[in-house]
């Protein structure tokens, strides 16, 4: 938000200057006259830039809110959630919660990954689609938290890959959310059990 009042600041100090009409240099005397009319439209459009920025729907975080692995087990892999194909339950590896400002207003929310809308063209994880595997849609869980679920399935099965990163977007009302959330799919292995791991 720092970097974004930054250059706003730089837009809008060019802007006033542009509004300078007449620059007198007399005598190593500098006068400078504003077209006041000018400067206040600016500073109205700089207003409300900013207060467009405030009210703006963000999402600022996700994790993952439960799982269907053994324990309630989330796992991760340098950041890439994992998404176990052996360990999915009715095409769902996990619940993930979303955290941001505005949400509650959103009327279409779409999961990109590649270009490829995950969720349907014709449909959106606020507008599922009926015959379709998306049982835990974006179900709002707090004021700026909301569920949705993922599995290893549904990933797949769109994007034709059994293995490997995959990055994913949400579209908020059309608008790119700006946010990665990052997954690795695992076709073969089978989740980590407690024995697994040495201490």
């Amino acid at each position: 938000m720092k970097h974004l009042i930054t250059v706003l600041l730089i837009v809008f100090t060019t802007s006033a200057i542009s509004q300078v009409d007449t620059v007198l240099l007399d005598n190593n005397h500098l006068s400078i006259n504003l077209d006041l009319s000018k400067l206040m439209d600016t500073l109205q459009t700089f207003r409300a830039d900013l207060t467009r920025i405030e009210n703006s729907q963000r999402i600022s975080s996700y994790r993952v809110y439960s799982s269907n692995h053994p324990g309630n087990t989330a796992y991760e892999i340098n950041g890439y959630t994992m998404l176990y194909k052996q360990a999915e339950v009715d095409n769902e590896n996990y619940i993930i919660k979303v955290t941001g400002k505005n949400l509650s207003s959103v009327d279409n929310v779409d999961l990109i990954a590649r270009g490829i809308d995950i969720t349907g063209a014709d449909y959106s994880l606020t507008n599922p689609d009926p015959n379709g595997d998306w049982t835990n849609s974006w179900v709002q869980d707090t004021d700026s938290t909301f569920l949705f679920s993922i599995g290893y399935s549904r990933l797949s099965s769109v994007l034709n890959q059994v293995d490997g990163f995959v990055t994913c977007s949400v579209m908020l009302d059309g608008y790119n959310s700006g946010f990665p959330f990052l997954f690795y799919l695992d076709e073969g292995n089978a989740a980590p059990v407690l024995s697994s791991f040495s201490y």
